[in-house]
């Protein structure tokens, strides 16, 4: 079998170091759960999804030691990867931040409710 190398992100386009990416529907259930650092997140929660918008609620941890809280960057940093990863694939998405307690341990999950749509 030929030898798969995963595509990793540049500097600007990565996601916290060592994260856990948990999926919840709207009324707080688990969907499912990834660790994958390269994540697709477009391809993770639309590509078999069969309507033209879907609503979740993304947790994420991260067990780096270079990301010790949540900081207001930090926060800005993956909201902005959010954005990047579904329009880059053709979709539109509106992010409301679910946990508001900023400066606790980023391996403590802060969670953020998509609202995410085909253009």
């Amino acid at each position: 079998m030929a030898n798969v190398r995963k595509q990793q992100r540049a500097g600007a386009y990565r996601w916290p170091p060592r994260p856990t990416f948990a999926f919840y529907n709207v009324r707080g259930e688990a969907l499912f759960s990834e660790t994958d650092p390269s994540l697709d997140l477009a391809d993770t929660l639309m590509l078999h999804w069969p309507r033209r918008s879907r609503k979740v609620i993304l947790g994420i941890t991260s067990g780096g030691t270079s990301w010790p809280t949540w900081t207001e960057g930090r926060l800005q940093h993956v909201e902005k990867l959010i954005k990047y990863d579904l329009n880059f694939d053709f979709y539109s998405v509106s992010i409301h931040r679910v946990t508001l307690r900023r400066w606790q341990p980023c391996t403590r999950e802060f969670r953020w409710e998509l609202q995410i749509r085909t253009k």
